[in-house]
């Protein structure tokens, strides 16, 4: 029951990731100053977020803030630099994204296209917990990070769930094999 529609899964799996490449990955900041960015911010228009966090603040307002907040753009601007290649974690999406528009075109997966499918739903599986564990450990080890309230947004979770779905449905269409598309159920034979 699962085989047949394994390459659907798998194409759905990498549109999720290729769209989460878009959503918010990270939200970090203290207090009122939050900001969100997504993987493709963070990796490509990285300049875009240094204009927004390097703009000038007029000094009739910047008496009037705290140093704590200003200390708290210092610090997401720090986080923005060390965070530039974010989009790396969402290539075995893509990849899976290609794999399931060759299975639709081929109108089966196939063992070897399910493995490939199995091997990159694992990574990004991997890559979302790499994300975690990485926090985690700036939390332990650097106390900005902690300052900050760094937590993972819908963008980080896409990765996840896209990957345990067609890495599952992969598994299946592996063991299982999927039947050829040209194949049709034999009618039954007819007692004379």
């Amino acid at each position: 029951m699962f085989a047949p529609n394994a390459r659907y899964i798998v194409l759905i799996a990498g549109v999720l990731g290729f769209l989460g490449l878009f959503q918010p990955l990270i939200s970090m900041g203290r207090y009122k100053l939050r900001a969100e960015f997504s993987a493709y911010e963070l990796s490509f228009k990285s300049t875009d977020a240094h204009k927004l966090l390097d703009a000038k603040i007029p000094k009739f307002v910047e008496r009037k803030l705290s140093a704590d907040i200003l200390s708290t753009r210092d610090d997401i601007k720090m986080i923005v630099d060390a965070s530039k290649n974010a989009a790396y974690a969402f290539i075995p999406s893509i990849l899976l994204f290609v794999i399931g528009g060759i299975a639709l075109k081929r109108k089966r997966l196939g063992r070897p296209l399910a493995a490939l499918a199995l091997l990159f739903g694992i990574a990004s599986a991997a890559a979302y917990l790499g994300l975690k564990y990485g926090i985690f450990y700036g939390e332990q080890e650097e106390p900005i990070v902690k300052r900050l309230n760094l937590e993972l947004q819908i963008g980080a979770k896409v990765l996840l769930a896209g990957g345990l779905g067609a890495a599952i449905f992969a598994a299946v269409a592996l063991i299982k094999g999927e039947p050829t598309p040209d194949a049709a159920p034999k009618p039954p034979a007819r007692k004379m």
